[in-house]
């Protein structure tokens, strides 16, 4: 926006032209000095002794040429001139020639026919080069040339008196004119150099107060002002009676003014102006003060100044400006009715300080709450000139009235015609960010950061205007979703603007488009450096942010804490009731369902009437009920359907009551709840989902006519529900349990067939495969799947049916058509990588149990260039290395499972490479090694591969005799994993073993006795049972 001094420049810009003018006129008046010389004969007279006694004029030449003379004294150089040239053609030979010839020159000069002038005095010196008005030629036309500003003519010609009459008086003269031409050429450097010549070099120089105030007035041009000050001082010193004295009063003022040393101006000024005589210089010198005090904001003296200058200078030309001022001094002291009353009187010119005027008007009653008036008087200066210099202004601040009123609509077209029409106004920047602004308010973010665009396009954009125009820029990426570009430019701007005050709303920006990204660990930084950011606008939220950015990583002990640590320092804040929610789900999925059910009813404590207490009562109960509370969960969900029966949640707080009794076995009171949901709540959307567990409620009863009732249901009324497929299921069930085998699958047929279009319809022709086999039809079954490859061959459900074909296969006894199928499964396209490892892996185990390793293994292998999931990568490559170990390829086995252990170590298949690998260890002897893989397992995990690899230790000790440590290891068998009678039997057979080999016969005995108590393998019993006979026969 243009500074409000602009007035004040105007002002001073007005005076420069002023001063300006009065500097051009110098010229004039040293012209008038010369010819009052040459009128008193200094040039032109001759002595007794060089007129001859034969030449004396006759009477009526010298008539003729005091006729001459005396119009030239008149100033009437038209008819002199005339005069002078019929002098010379009558009297060639007259000892006045050579004056009239000069003079008829001089009134070329005067009249202001310079180039006429310049012929006349080059014609003079031509005839005359001898003549004693030859320096006085030279410096005229050099003054010609500079009036029609041929500088370097005039530079040449002021030399050539300088360089040949150095002795004249006209040659000081010269130096001051070489002085002027430069000046005006702007060629400073020259100027100050000859005025010096002029000024120091020719003390008996006329000029010599002219030069001494051009030097200085050359070096205020150069904005040397103490230097300019210094000679106007030394003028005022050593020509105290030179007409330009008064002047340099005002011109030191002047300096110190422009150097912005406004307090020395005012001194200066001040000091020097009872020396001051001429009007208009106490004018300007008076105007100087007054500019001085409003540039040192006081503005209630300028306003005394402006006021007494109107009264002591009633004609002064710079009435309008000082009218302008006094106005804005109101206007700054926020008198605005006084500020509209001044500009007002000036708003009627026509001039640009009317115009000027008219706008502040506008922006005075803009600030005095007249916003009206304001948009008329802008709409005013617009019309007045509509590319008028204050018409820019006028559009934006009546744009402004309308956005400060929040009427983006209103405000937007004087932002836009602005940017369209004022392509080089300083406003454009600001007017292309308020375009942005409008838009942002109207929720236009696209178009709004166009706009924002053109703003940081702008080069000479005012640095606020580019920072906010950075940030809504930002801003409006993240109102887009285009959430990565968003954290990229808060980012950027962080990085331009650390210091910026709206850095900490960047920043706090830039951690939600992290935290929208999941990018949680990067948002949860930025959250915390919101925080620790003093006095930061965003702290509650960054402080919500960082719980929520832990809630959603799944890290609940760090959400705990984060979000109890936002209640503390905002109990009350506009996030508390949901940061106690969220405080009670990670409590909820931390499982504490203790503490969350404490949180939860707290939350129901405080915020009895919130619209979304709801979410507290049934999160409560689902505490509760997780905590096996199932009368405290009963309570509580039927707390929110007696307390809000409307809530969205009331259905589902409905179908929990039913859940609560069907988890305590008690079905038939758990019916009772789902028949209330189903007469309650007609319209929920969990209806499906009641009929089915309905029907698994009749179920558990043994009521199968009833269950099948509703499960039919879900069929009937709900035919493109999820609950289809199991409600199918449960259909069978019952049926079977009926002996109504053959009519679960017409019951499938005919929902198919009454719902062609339905979504469930090539799952339920699985099902319906499935039905069967597991009916051991496996031909029909067969017969199904095949179907379906024929039915839907573009499925997505293909591969299931490709591969519960193969099973089908090799359950009827047909291992090699079985291999086939599933392979066929595997290659099917878009085949998870779930069916493909599965078919893979049943086709491998068929060629193992076939002894064709090399087909099980390319199996494998073409699995791992199918598939990307880690689980089944890792599953492959154990599987492959355990093929190569049955080649006896222990090498090769070998780096499978050092694989699994290095590139999925987090996955329970490196436990089982491990184990896989002391087998393989232990069958070649290397017990070291057995022991060493077998331990790492053992000591990480309570499974049956941690029972698998206790017993591989004692095994491995057991082939080097350690029998002690053996006894230990398979101790720990026993009593570590207990479970896993598998292996327990085994070591208990191991134990005998080591006791009889330390001779501990009746511990040995104990031990094969426990063998026989055990669920185990029955090679196992059958060794344990002949030891023991041999140990009763020795």
């Amino acid at each position: 926006m243009k500074q409000y001094f602009k007035s004040a420049l105007i002002t001073l810009n007005n005076y420069s032209n002023h001063y300006q003018n009065h500097r051009s006129n110098l010229s004039l008046l040293f012209f008038q000095l010369l010819f009052l010389f040459t009128a008193s004969g200094i040039f032109f007279s001759v002595s007794a002794q060089e007129i001859s006694p034969n030449s004396f004029p006759s009477v009526a030449e010298e008539q003729d040429y005091a006729f001459a003379f005396g119009l030239y004294s008149d100033s009437l150089f038209q008819l002199a001139g005339q005069q002078f040239e019929s002098f010379v053609q009558k009297y060639p030979k007259s000892i006045k020639r050579q004056d009239a010839e000069f003079l008829g020159a001089e009134c070329l000069f005067q009249s202001l026919q310079f180039q006429s002038a310049i012929t006349k005095y080059i014609q003079f010196i031509q005839n005359n080069p001898t003549s004693r008005y030859v320096p006085a030629a030279y410096l005229k036309l050099g003054q010609s040339d500079i009036n029609i500003k041929k500088f370097s003519d005039a530079i040449a010609a002021l030399k050539i008196v300088l360089d040949h009459y150095g002795e004249t008086d006209a040659a000081g003269e010269a130096a001051y004119w070489i002085g002027e031409a430069s000046l005006r050429n702007d060629d400073t450097q020259n100027a100050l150099k000859y005025y010096s010549l002029a000024y120091e070099n020719y003390p008996k120089n006329r000029l010599r107060d002219y030069a001494l105030y051009s030097i200085a007035w050359t070096l205020q041009k150069r904005t040397e002002y103490a230097k300019a000050a210094e000679q106007y001082g030394k003028l005022i010193s050593e020509f105290p009676q030179s007409t330009l004295t008064p002047g340099a009063h005002v011109r030191i003022g002047e300096c110190y003014y422009y150097a912005k040393d406004y307090r020395k101006a005012i001194d200066a000024l001040s000091t020097s102006r009872p020396e001051m005589r001429d009007e208009e210089e106490l004018a300007n010198a008076d105007y100087l003060v007054a500019e001085a005090f409003t540039k040192l904001r006081d503005f209630p003296e300028a306003q005394k100044r402006y006021e007494k200058f109107l009264s002591d200078h009633l004609h002064s030309s710079l009435i309008p400006e000082v009218t302008y001022n006094l106005a804005w001094s109101f206007f700054n002291q926020k008198n605005y009715e006084k500020a509209i009353e001044g500009f007002d009187r000036l708003a009627g010119r026509t001039d640009d300080l009317g115009h000027a005027a008219l706008y502040r008007r506008g922006t005075a009653e803009r600030l005095a709450g007249q916003n009206a008036k304001a948009l008329n008087t802008f709409n005013e200066v617009i019309k007045r000139e509509p590319r008028g210099e204050w018409s820019d202004n006028a559009l934006f601040d009546a744009g402004m009235i309308y956005f400060d009123e929040t009427n983006a609509a209103g405000a937007k077209p004087f932002f836009l015609r602005l940017a369209a029409e004022f392509q080089n106004s300083d406003m454009l920047p600001d007017a292309c960010n308020m375009a942005g602004e409008c838009l942002l308010l109207e929720g236009n973010f696209k178009e709004a950061q166009v706009w924002f665009g053109k703003t940081l396009a702008i080069q000479s954009a005012p640095f606020e205007v580019k920072v906010e125009a950075e940030y809504q820029s930002a801003f409006c990426s993240f109102k887009l979703k285009t959430y990565k570009e968003a954290a990229e430019k808060f980012a950027r701007f962080i990085s331009l603007y650390s210091s910026h005050p709206k850095a900490d709303d960047a920043k706090f920006y830039q951690a939600e488009a992290e935290y929208r990204l999941g990018n949680y660990n990067a948002s949860t930084r930025l959250y915390q450096e919101t925080v620790g950011s003093a006095g930061s606008a965003k702290k509650e939220e960054a402080l919500y942010g960082i719980a929520w950015a832990f809630y959603k990583q799944g890290k609940f002990p760090q959400a705990i804490d984060s979000f109890e640590k936002l209640l503390v320092e905002y109990p009350r804040g506009k996030f508390a009731f949901d940061a106690r929610l969220r405080l009670g789900d990670a409590n909820f999925f931390q499982k504490d369902y203790k503490k969350a059910a404490g949180v939860y009813r707290a939350v129901i404590r405080m915020y009895p009437d919130s619209a979304a207490v709801d979410y507290a009562y049934y999160q409560m109960g689902q505490s509760f009920l997780k905590e096996g509370d199932n009368a405290e969960a009963f309570k509580a969900f039927d707390g929110l359907i007696k307390a809000l029966p409307h809530s969205a949640l009331a259905d589902d707080a409905q179908f929990a009551l039913g859940w609560v009794n069907f988890q305590r076995k008690e079905y038939s009171e758990a019916i009772k709840e789902f028949n209330k949901l189903i007469k309650s709540y007609p319209g929920s959307e969990l209806l499906p989902r009641v009929y089915y567990s309905l029907g698994d409620s009749y179920y558990n009863i043994q009521q199968y006519v009833a269950a099948e009732k509703s499960y039919k249901e879900v069929l009937r009324q709900y035919p493109k529900s999820s609950y289809v497929a199991d409600a199918t299921t449960g259909i069978q069930y019952c049926l079977t349990a009926q002996g109504k085998d053959s009519e679960a699958v017409e019951t499938l047929d005919e929902f198919v067939k009454d719902n062609p279009t339905s979504p469930l319809g090539e799952e339920l022709q699985l099902r319906k495969g499935d039905l069967l086999f597991n009916q051991k039809k496996y031909s029909d079954a067969a017969a199904v799947y095949r179907g379906f490859a024929g039915t839907y061959p573009g499925s997505k459900l293909l591969a299931n049916a490709q591969y519960a074909l193969a099973k089908c296969y090799r359950a009827q006894g047909s291992p090699d058509e079985a291999a086939l199928a599933f392979e066929r499964a595997a290659n099917t396209t878009n085949a998870s990588d779930k069916i493909i490892g599965a078919s893979l892996f049943e086709a491998s185990a068929i060629y193992n149990l076939q002894q064709r390793p090399e087909k099980a293994l390319l199996a494998l292998q073409n699995l791992r260039t199918k598939v990307k999931d880690p689980e089944v990568l890792a599953e492959a490559h154990l599987r492959e290395g355990e093929t190569l170990r049955s080649l006896g390829q222990n090498a090769a086995a070998d780096v499978q499972f050092n694989l699994v252990v290095k590139e999925y170590g987090d996955l329970p298949f490196a436990d089982e490479a491990r184990v896989a690998q002391a087998r393989m260890y232990f069958e070649a002897q290397e017990y070291d090694k057995a022991r060493a893989a077998a331990e790492k397992v053992a000591s990480s995990n309570k499974d049956e591969t941690g029972a698998e690899a206790q017993y591989l230790i004692g095994a491995a000790l057991a082939g080097k005799k350690e029998w002690t440590n053996v006894i230990t290891a398979l101790l720990r068998v026993k009593y570590v994993f207990p479970s896993y009678e598998r292996w327990v039997g085994r070591a208990c057979l191991g134990l005998g073993d080591a006791y009889e080999q330390t001779g501990d016969i009746r511990r040995a005995r104990e031990s094969y006795m426990s063998v026989l108590k055990l669920k185990t393998e029955n090679t196992v019993i059958e060794e344990a049972q002949r030891r023991l006979k041999r140990m009763e026969h020795p």
